[in-house]
């Protein structure tokens, strides 16, 4: 291969590479809207996040109290 072609791939690959993250999350955008599970995921999500952190909070709080 003739280094003036090895350097125009090489060109081309890194501006495909500098591409993919917005082609990414436009993707995942994309599924996003047409996924019918995803918001029920991201509910499920966002439920245990907040009982995680319900948890964390009691964890943190039971530890300041003494053993009786």
């Amino acid at each position: 291969m003739p280094a003036e072609t090895a350097d125009t791939l090489a060109e081309l690959h890194r501006r495909v590479e500098a591409l993919r993250p917005t082609l990414l999350r436009l993707a995942v955008r994309i599924h996003f809207l047409v996924c019918k599970a995803c918001p029920i995921f991201a509910q499920e999500v966002q439920t245990m996040r907040h009982a995680l952190g319900g948890w964390r909070h009691y964890s943190e709080h039971d530890e300041d109290q003494p053993l009786s």
